[in-house]
């Protein structure tokens, strides 16, 4: 998994354009954590032979709109081998999926995290958020830049600009970044190498 975005993007609105072009098991997606709790999310825009909402203990909790398109809000439940009960992923699946070649969109993080916050979850504060490309045991190529927009609904106070430039990955631009990801066969990052 690989992707550049920013720390504490509860209310950035960004659009992103380029080719996600992988040969397997890929997603391209918004991902990020929240701490206290400490949750995964995922905002699935596209995936090829595996859907990631397709997981054990698995269940739809809500359907909504957001940023012109249909999501379904998933809540997947994780479990180690010895049965122990970690803190689950959530996965918001954009519906239909977009497919691979020429790619673009816009994610408004705020409209998607109000959706979950109506369907009972508890949203601590986000650590990061990143525009990843992820793939398992697949090949291929991600070229996205992202860019980040004023919101219609910002105040007047707000310039567009933040004082949490995209730190993660190691970006020191927000405006203009460029991914390109290269999804190395049998090969998958852990999500904490993600930062720094």
């Amino acid at each position: 998994i690989g992707g550049l975005g920013w720390q504490a993007a509860d209310n950035k609105v960004f659009q992103y354009t380029g080719s996600f072009e992988p040969e397997g098991n890929a997603y391209l997606a918004v991902y990020g954590v929240f701490k206290n709790p400490e949750v995964d999310f995922y905002i699935i825009e596209s995936w090829t032979t595996y859907d990631p909402s397709k997981c054990a203990f698995g269940k739809v909790t809500a359907r909504y709109q957001a940023d012109g398109a249909n999501y379904e809000f998933h809540i997947c439940e994780d479990w180690s081998l010895s049965f122990e009960r970690r803190p689950p992923t959530y996965y918001s699946m954009r519906v239909p999926k977009k497919f691979p070649g020429a790619i673009s969109g816009t994610i408004d993080l705020a409209r998607h995290f109000d959706e979950w916050r109506k369907a009972g979850v508890n949203l601590g504060g986000n650590d990061f958020t990143i525009m990843a490309t992820e793939g398992y045991q697949s090949k291929g190529k991600s070229d996205i830049t992202i860019s980040e927009i004023k919101s219609a609904s910002s105040s007047s106070s707000s310039s567009g600009t933040t004082s949490n430039p995209a730190i993660v990955g190691g970006a020191t631009d927000y405006l203009g970044l460029v991914l390109t990801a290269v999804i190395s066969i049998g090969m998958r990052l852990k999500r904490r190498e993600t930062i720094g």
